[in-house]
């Protein structure tokens, strides 16, 4: 066989393989250097991009997705200047966390009709599953919202609200200074019987 016929046949077979390639998924055979991948949906609108991002950083950003359900299912505890959330993982209408799941958010104001923000925001689940988060508070009444958030950015409705009553470390101090009033007046009253007895 001639160095051209090996040419010819070298070039037929790349041509084979190039058909078999082009007929087939292309991403698993696939690297991007300095660039991204963009999903778009059937309108041309971008929902997510993959790779580098425009800080410079690399990772997988969602643009787009639904809406999350609301929290449901949430306890509060009160102690001395804080209270603890308690989140059983649930949502409203027994839905299920979203793909896109981001956090359960904890807001809380004193008061009691407040509309949930960055300055309300106290605390954050990470976990669909639930969780409980602690967060130090003054004292006196609260009121205490849950929302979620999606990693596209949408945030659900709040949930109903939750009263509670946050004791202060003060009220540690007046009942200590209560209790030792009540031993020196009852320190004073079996002394005074002592000396009753003795007389």
């Amino acid at each position: 066989m001639s160095s051209l016929d090996r040419l010819y046949r070298d070039v037929e077979n790349l041509k084979q393989q190039y058909k078999g390639l082009a007929g087939g998924p292309q991403l698993a055979l696939s690297s991007i250097e300095n660039g991204s991948i963009d999903s778009k949906d059937a309108d041309g609108n971008l929902k997510m991009t993959i790779g580098e991002q425009d800080d410079g950083g690399n990772t997988i950003n969602v643009l787009a997705g639904p809406t999350p359900p609301t929290p449901t299912g949430f306890t509060v505890d009160t102690d001395y200047g804080k209270f603890i959330l308690h989140w059983s993982g649930d949502f409203d209408g027994e839905a299920l966390a979203p793909s896109d799941w981001s956090r359960a958010e904890v807001h809380a104001s004193q008061d009691p009709f407040f509309v949930p923000s960055r300055a309300t925001a106290r605390g954050s689940i990470v976990s669909a599953a639930g969780g409980e988060v602690t967060i130090g508070v003054l004292k006196g009444p609260w009121t205490v919202k849950m929302l979620a958030w999606s990693q596209a950015g949408k945030m659900s409705a709040p949930s109903a609200p939750v009263d509670v009553e946050v004791p202060s470390y003060g009220d540690i101090v007046l009942e200590e200074i209560d209790a030792a009033t009540t031993l020196i007046k009852n320190a004073g009253e079996m002394l005074l019987e002592g000396q009753q007895t003795l007389a």
